[in-house]
């Protein structure tokens, strides 16, 4: 009983103590601390007896000096790192676009190049050879591992050198057609300019770590301006993901205007060199959506798609873990025979074959699916629910295998891309259901059931297909209820505990046995 009670107060006092608990009780107090905070702000009556404009936890109308420094200094980092995304992304999409539409595949990624064995054989030689020059990289850098990009964004830190080399890893793995998202690495990128940036600031002695943290997280954010559809989207990442409130101790405007400032520096630079962004709306659908109402049974829509959607969230990260289980086995069997660093490197080069392979046979397996989904969505029909289908749970297992091989990219554009090719099978199969509200469903399935950004999911997906603010209702609809029903309720929490139970048990048994 007292063990139990011991625990039940440590849960207490960890409720007590976590950022959101923080944070709301911040809100509820009577008054902001002023200096404490980093606002620099008087929140009570001043000494003449004027009364403060606005109550707390409304916002105060005057920010301190050090706010105007960082928001113009943020802002000219935005535009630069405006640039720097654009000489990223178009590296990319190039290099991929050379040897994509190579051998009379000029239309690619029209439908026809698409389907089942569509591709080209000599796509494994490209692959492994950027597997190579992946695991030479690693090699030569001595980084066999880095941050995420969402570690990075949580902890809003980051080492500017291992941000660099994984810049670098990053965009020889996207050249190579690996199903991988560039966010990793222009989030790496970015976070280590906020660090430097911040590091070489004179006078920044107010507030010096939770401003450091202020850079990085705005940083981060800027570069995603330049994927996302519209500033705004990218600043939902960044919030709902990196929950920074609590962490940085700031008001809520100090913080969103801070970011706004870099994303829309960065959305300019990069808008007025491209004329479009990475995931641009896809215009043929523009006349179609652009009438769309609101029917009753698209919140049906939106939960049929969200059950699904959970469904595959539990899938994903079965594939996630039989590829785990698999490569470490090979990685330690490879390092028992051959040593590390040559081993980082054949299983890059291994890895790559395999995912060239793969793509031979099914060409929606390959790149993160940006330029792929406007085909996916409008022309679904022609492609076949069959070659969908099969990319899509390929293109999850594609991605696991180039993470443990050593490839670096983001999960989260090419979830977009696995869920709208197993949405657009629903869509085929279902005549009576509206397509262009179906594949805006379908866009956010697999993502909301893994990731916690409900409302950034649901805007961008609204962004992309042009559904009009009533097509926000079943798109938001799907990824609450693929949330609720995957990890909501526990699945794939309780799948790994049972793995882990069974290591245990493993491990006893062969204590035991010596």
């Amino acid at each position: 009983m007292e063990k139990g009670s011991d625990e039940e107060q440590q849960s207490v006092a960890d409720a007590h103590s976590s950022p959101e608990t923080s944070l709301s009780q911040d809100l509820s107090k009577d008054k902001y601390q002023g200096e404490g905070a980093g606002l620099g702000l008087p929140t009570k009556d001043d000494p003449a007896g004027q009364p403060a404009p606005f109550d707390p936890p409304f916002a105060p109308l005057r920010m301190p000096l050090t706010f105007w420094q960082d928001a113009v200094l943020l802002s000219v980092l935005g535009g630069a790192l405006g640039a720097l995304g654009y000489g990223f992304l178009q590296a990319i999409a190039q290099f991929t676009d050379l040897w994509l539409q190579a051998g009379g595949r000029a239309s690619y990624p029209s439908a026809a190049t698409l389907g089942f064995g569509s591709g080209e054989p000599w796509w494994i030689g490209v692959t492994a050879g950027a597997g190579l020059a992946v695991g030479l990289a690693r090699a030569m850098f001595h980084l066999e591992t880095a941050p995420t990009f969402i570690e990075e964004l949580r902890e809003m830190h980051c080492d500017p050198v291992t941000g660099l080399k994984t810049g670098v890893v990053t965009l020889l793995s996207l050249m190579g057609g690996v199903p991988m998202g560039p966010e990793a690495g222009l989030g790496a990128l970015a976070a280590a300019a906020g660090t430097l940036l911040s590091s070489r600031l004179r006078g920044f002695k107010v507030q010096p770590e939770p401003r450091r943290r202020l850079y990085v997280l705005s940083a981060m954010c800027s570069v995603f301006g330049a994927l996302m559809p519209s500033p705004l989207v990218a600043i939902l990442l960044v919030v709902e993901l990196a929950r920074p409130f609590g962490l940085l101790s700031l008001h809520y405007m100090h913080i969103i205007a801070i970011l706004a400032c870099g994303t829309t520096a960065s959305f300019a630079v990069y808008f007025g060199i491209a004329g479009y962004t990475y995931y641009r709306p896809i215009d043929l659908l523009a006349t179609q959506s652009s009438g769309l109402g609101l029917d009753s049974m698209d919140i049906v829509t939106g939960i049929v798609f969200g059950l699904g959607g959970s469904v595959f969230g539990l899938v994903y990260v079965l594939i996630a873990g039989l590829v785990k289980v698999v490569a470490r086995s090979f990685r330690s069997k490879l390092d028992a025979a051959i040593g590390r660093w040559p081993r980082v490197v054949v299983m890059a080069t291994c890895g790559g074959a395999v995912i060239g392979a793969l793509g031979w046979a099914m060409p929606l397996v390959l790149t993160d699916g940006s330029t792929q989904m406007g085909a996916v969505t409008v022309s679904g029909m022609e492609i076949g629910s069959s070659a969908l289908a099969a990319a899509a749970f390929t293109k999850v297992f594609a991605y696991h295998l180039a993470s443990e091989c050593g490839f670096s990219g983001g999960l989260f554009l090419p979830m977009l891309s696995m869920s709208s090719c197993l949405g657009r099978v629903f869509v085929n199969i279902t005549p009576d259901l509206n397509p262009v509200v179906g594949m805006a469903c379908a866009t956010v399935a697999l993502g909301g059931s893994l990731i916690p950004a409900p409302v950034m999911l649901s805007l961008l997906a609204n962004s992309m297909l042009l559904v009009g603010p009533q097509g926000l209702v079943p798109i938001f609809t799907t990824a609450v209820t693929a949330h609720l029903f995957c990890m909501g309720i526990g699945l794939p929490q309780g799948l790994m505990a049972a793995v882990a139970r069974r290591k245990a048990k493993r491990a006893a048994a062969s204590a035991a046995a010596l």
